[in-house]
């Protein structure tokens, strides 16, 4: 599954899903309520690291690696010896 369907799932669970808990406050001890709410707060917090990391973390590393090659990277002569279709486009625009 692609990557925008893991960051969608994941602040449903972050954002919106702890607000169906919010219309049960008369059901709940005052122990489960503290146990929701540092449960809540340890989600927040991995939330927030993976998010840094996807959009921080990981780039800059992508970047440092790509400049370590440019500078320590050794150029050789390539050639193509056989190639492959995996999936033909329709050519067929307009049409349905």
């Amino acid at each position: 599954m692609s990557k925008n369907f893991w960051f969608g799932y994941t602040a449903f669970f972050v954002f919106v899903f702890p607000l169906f808990f919010s219309s049960l406050g008369g059901f709940w001890s005052p122990m489960m309520s503290t146990i929701s709410l540092a449960v809540g707060f340890i989600g927040w917090l991995l939330f927030i690291r993976w998010t840094y990391i996807q959009t921080i973390s990981k780039p800059k590393k992508m970047e440092k690696n790509i400049h370590s090659l440019l500078q320590k990277g050794k150029l050789e002569q390539g050639r193509i010896v056989d190639k492959i279709v995996l999936k033909k486009e329709k050519q067929q625009y307009g049409r349905h």
